[in-house]
């Protein structure tokens, strides 16, 4: 699929072969899906990008070696996961191994030494993603969209009012290396 491109699919996906999604394209499948799907996120700058899985089984160590992270001080490389409990990133040290596949909805923050693409292959997601929060003394948390399509700010916000102490979504605009 290229970008801006969408496909629903009105019963069950067998996927044979190579299926890609070019960054910005949907799918949904309203049925079961099997096979594998590559989808190619790109990244324009070497700015600091939000992150998540949209597939589900992508190794992070497999996703790190691949992906051309800058390099940081000491071991750090451009990938870090936003730890709620301690309010601080930690990021992934060069030659890491074990770290297993990505947790479905779980953000992590990113920044290529080139421009270009990231690329996170597995299969589709189903499934609800189902994230810890906490209300930490900054309150914030790091998630992400873990589906191949578009998910509604306002159905998140509603469906987990409860768990939020205000109904803010702050977005990360690389452009300008703010929180909007």
């Amino acid at each position: 699929l290229n970008s801006s491109t969408s496909l629903d699919v009105n019963s069950d996906l067998t996927i044979n072969g190579n299926f890609n999604i070019n960054s910005g394209g949907s799918l949904k499948v309203n049925g079961s899906s099997t096979g594998n799907i590559t989808y190619n996120r790109t990244l324009a700058t070497t700015n600091w990008y939000l992150i998540s899985s949209p597939v589900v089984g992508q190794d992070k160590d497999a996703f790190v070696t691949a992906s051309g992270f800058a390099s940081g001080s000491g071991s750090n490389v451009g990938f870090a996961d936003y730890n709620n409990t301690t309010e601080a990133w930690s990021y992934y040290q060069s030659g890491t191994t074990g770290s297993g596949a990505f947790t479905q909805g779980e953000g992590h923050s990113v920044q290529l030494a080139t421009a270009g693409d990231v690329v996170f292959t597995g299969t589709f997601n189903d499934a609800d993603a189902s994230i810890a929060v906490t209300n930490n003394t900054n309150g914030f948390n790091l998630i992400g969209n873990p589906y191949l399509a578009s998910v509604s700010v306002s159905e998140l916000l509603t469906e987990n009012s409860v768990l939020l102490s205000e109904s803010t979504v702050w977005l990360w605009d690389q452009s300008s290396s703010s929180y909007v």
